[in-house]
C-alpha cells in the first residue's frame, strides 16, 4: 500500500519485509526496500534466509504471468 509523505514523496511497502519505505526499486508493479535490495545482494545460497528471499520473489514471477494472462497463479 502507497501512502502519501509529502508531495514529492510516496511510502510504499516492502515486498520482502513490509516496512514502509520511500527509498528502493521497484520490480514491476512491486517494491523492494533498500535495506532489502542489499541484503539480497549479499545472501549466499546457503543462508537460512535464502529460501524465504526466493518465496517472496515468487511473487515477482507470479506478477509476470498475472499482466500476461489476467489470471492469478495458483
Amino acid at each position: 500500500m502507497n501512502r502519501l509523505l509529502n508531495e514529492n514523496k510516496t511510502l510504499k511497502d516492502c515486498l520482502i519485509c513490509s516496512s514502509s519505505s520511500e527509498e528502493g526499486i521497484h520490480l514491476l508493479d512491486l517494491f523492494i526496500c533498500s535495506n532489502c535490495e542489499g541484503e539480497l545482494v549479499d545472501v549466499d545460497v546457503g543462508d537460512p534466509q535464502y529460501s524465504m528471499y526466493v518465496r517472496k520473489l515468487r511473487r515477482v514471477r507470479d506478477s509476470l504471468n498475472v499482466n500476461k494472462t489476467g489470471e492469478v497463479p495458483k
